[in-house]
């Protein structure tokens, strides 16, 4: 049928052709854009489903850089131990040659200043290291407003159309307002609910609060039944638990602002030094002999301190009653406030042992008590063969020979050879010279040495105890250590009963031993020299370190669940003055930093990274002292303890940037395989799309025949007219 009226061919090649314009500009942004889905129509589902994938993608790609700055700071933390590390093995190395003998007093002092300067270096070390301005080793201090302020709520407008005005949120008000701050040593670790109501008050684990106890600013109790605008506060335990209130409040605005918060207490325990024990003596008291009942050789003798809240006395073993106890009143500590840095004096006629103790600056009466009741000293016997134990002191060589100088001068001189045996053992010198208790013998005893003649008429050498016991002993040539004064020697060896014993004395400018001899033979009878030999019982100090715990507020956390950081505790101003040349007390409330890496795009998807602070005084160096061989014996164990804490907050350090290093590649694995999936959903397969895209243009280029053909398909009609 011809008509002409509609085209109805053209009109169908017309909208064929519309489709497949729209359909080749769909490909040709695809194949520009290189994505498959450039809006929501072009796939709704898919774009849901990758724009989730992308946030995941997105989220740990940041997640990784701020990984890698976890990585960055431990590094820098390392770092910095490392250089503590090296010096305090110099410390080491300084204390040890400070132990050693041979050094003088002056030579000490040098070693001391050094010390010093290292410590202060290490301080220093632990004030000022920082990644990104962050101080790693010590407390962040944050300024603290001691001004109240209250929040002003903006006005509400009205409901439009309704021309009310909506109720003020006072409940939400008074809880966004709660703040908690301090601790208490008095609230044991673990999770607390507040709870209120309007009878009661307040109540929190069992303890009751009553509305009369919360006080505003200026010390009056909260008025339930007409809530004033203000800040109110109560305590418990040691905590302050403050919110705000705003005008037309009511109690149970009050009551379900604050019902249903919860707090958390932590714990820590903290290892301390609360004291130092030193000076150690014991000179003859009426139970010295008992303290030092039975022969001391092998595990030596051990004697114990035991200490109360009245005071300090001495046992000869743990299971013996204790001898007189001093009172902390004696001994000059009768404000335990403030006994921090205090020094005190033990001494007990009875056991006649006695002692200076130091208190650490922040140890209190129990910890001290602890401390003292874990010392004890190992009392054991001199080793023979150190000849640093054997300082004998010679009072005066009085030989007279021609053009020789008589003196009477007193000298501290060595005698290395010299044997002493322990009380009761064998070859005891200190029995076959008369000597038969510890007391006689624990300050040391003198000695006379004259020249004589033995049973053989040879030259000998008397030795006179000051108990008047006579011992003779040959003399010869041989020499192996000496007591030298003036040119005179007196050369001491071997063992004391031992039939190989002799002395010998050189004169000067005499070399021929017969000649010497024959010269000496002149001053048979008279008396060579007094020395006094020491005591032969030394001590060691077992120190105990004893345990700290604190508690700390570590979160709170509203009744809506909105978990918040606990204010700082406000500390009063610092009116001591600095002392120069001191290393800083640490005054930080907590001991370790813990910071948040957010590694994941999810919250609480991290870890945290702990670093423990760092300073001389938490490493226990802080009062080093070398001035003596026993203090540096001492100074020795202190920095092996504080190398060990270094070395395990480097070693904790070290494990913790492993675990960072394995989230880093963890999380690389999941961007790539999200990103190749997302890809998948998102992305343009270019050679599918370029051929639909040649499919698409041919259909456009028969679209346009069809339509010129169909526009000449009605010309036919006008031979009809013809």
């Amino acid at each position: 049928m011809n008509i002409v009226a509609h085209n109805l061919s053209a009109m169908n090649a017309q909208r064929q052709f519309g489709i497949n314009v729209k359909s080749k500009t769909k490909s040709a942004e695809k194949l520009s854009s290189g994505y498959r889905i450039n809006r929501a129509a072009d796939d709704a589902a898919g774009l849901s489903i990758s724009e989730k994938m992308r946030k995941q993608i997105r989220g740990l790609t940041q997640g990784i850089t701020n990984t890698q700055d976890g990585i960055s700071l431990c590094q820098v933390a390392d770092g910095a131990l490392a250089e503590v590390n090296d010096m305090l093995h110099r410390i080491t190395e300084l204390s040890v040659k400070a132990a050693n003998g041979t050094n003088s007093a002056q030579d000490r002092q040098y070693i001391q200043e050094e010390i010093h300067e290292i410590l202060q270096e290490i301080d220093r070390i632990g004030e000022t290291t920082k990644f990104n301005e962050l101080h790693l080793f010590k407390e962040e201090k944050t300024p603290v407003s001691t001004a109240l302020t209250v929040p002003v709520i903006p006005s509400t407008p009205s409901v439009p159309g309704t021309g009310l005005t909506p109720p003020v949120d006072h409940e939400g008000f008074i809880r966004d307002s709660i703040h908690l701050t301090g601790a208490s040593v008095n609230i044991p670790k673990g999770n607390y609910t507040v709870l209120a109501t309007e009878a009661q008050g307040i109540s929190i684990n069992g303890t009751t609060i009553a509305w009369s106890e919360v006080k505003d600013t200026t010390g009056n109790a909260i008025d339930t039944n007409a809530i004033a605008e203000g800040t109110y506060h109560f305590e418990y335990n040691g905590l302050t638990f403050s919110f705000d209130t705003d005008v037309n409040a009511t109690i149970s605005d009050l009551i379900s602002a604050i019902d249903g918060t919860e707090f958390q207490i932590g714990q820590k325990n903290i290892s301390q030094n609360a004291l130092t024990v030193s000076s150690i003596t014991v000179t003859p008291g009426s139970k010295t002999d008992e303290l030092f009942s039975g022969n001391p050789l092998g595990s030596g003798k051990t004697l114990y301190i035991e200490a109360d809240n009245d005071g300090i006395s001495i046992k000869p073993n743990s299971y013996s009653a204790a001898y007189t106890k001093m009172t902390w009143a004696q001994m000059g500590i009768d404000d335990w406030n403030n006994a921090g840095g205090k020094s005190f004096t033990f001494s007990d006629s009875v056991s006649g042992v006695s002692f200076t103790g130091k208190i650490a600056d922040d140890s209190n009466k129990d910890e001290v008590i602890n401390s003292l009741n874990a010392v004890n000293f190992k009392w054991d016997y001199i080793d023979r063969d150190t000849s640093s134990n054997s300082s004998l002191k010679l009072n005066g060589i009085k030989v007279p020979t021609d053009g020789g100088v008589i003196t009477n001068k007193l000298s501290d001189v060595k005698l290395s050879d010299i044997s002493y045996f322990q009380y009761g053992g064998t070859n005891d010198f200190y029995a076959t010279m008369g000597y038969d208790s510890p007391s006689e013998i624990i300050s040391g005893v003198t000695i006379s040495l004259s020249l004589a003649e033995n049973s053989s008429g040879d030259l000998a050498l008397k030795i006179i105890s000051a108990k008047g016991n006579e011992n003779i002993m040959s003399l010869n040539s041989s020499k192996t250590s000496e007591l030298s004064q003036n040119g005179y020697t007196l050369s001491v060896f071997g063992a004391f009963n031992n039939a190989s014993e002799t002395y010998h004395i050189n004169t000067p400018g005499i070399t021929n031993a017969t000649a010497k001899k024959n010269q000496l033979r002149n001053y048979i009878g008279q008396e060579i020299a007094t020395v006094t030999l020491p005591s032969p019982y030394k001590y060691s100090i077992n120190p105990k370190q004893v345990t700290r715990t604190e508690y700390f507020l570590s979160s709170y956390s509203t009744n809506e669940g909105k978990t918040v950081t606990p204010s700082p505790t406000p500390q009063p101003p610092d009116s001591t003055p600095d002392i120069p040349n001191q290393p800083a007390q640490d005054t930080n409330s907590s001991k370790k930093h813990s910071l948040w890496i957010q590694s994941g795009c999810e919250a609480g998807d991290g870890m945290f990274l702990e670093i423990d602070y760092m300073n001389t005084t938490l490493l226990g160096i802080h009062d080093l002292d070398v001035a003596t061989s026993d203090t540096a014996t001492l100074a020795m164990d202190a920095v092996k303890e504080a190398l060990q804490k270094v070395t395990a907050n480097r070693s904790k350090i070290g494990a913790q940037q492993n675990r960072l290093e394995h989230t880093i590649a963890n999380e690389e694995n999941v961007v790539e395989n999200t990103s190749a999936a997302e890809s998948r959903i998102r992305d343009t397969d270019m050679a599918k799309e370029m051929v639909q895209y040649s499919n698409i243009n041919i259909l456009e280029q028969v679209g346009h025949a069809m339509m010129a053909q169909a526009n000449q398909s009605n010309q036919g009609v006008l031979t009809l007219l013809t």
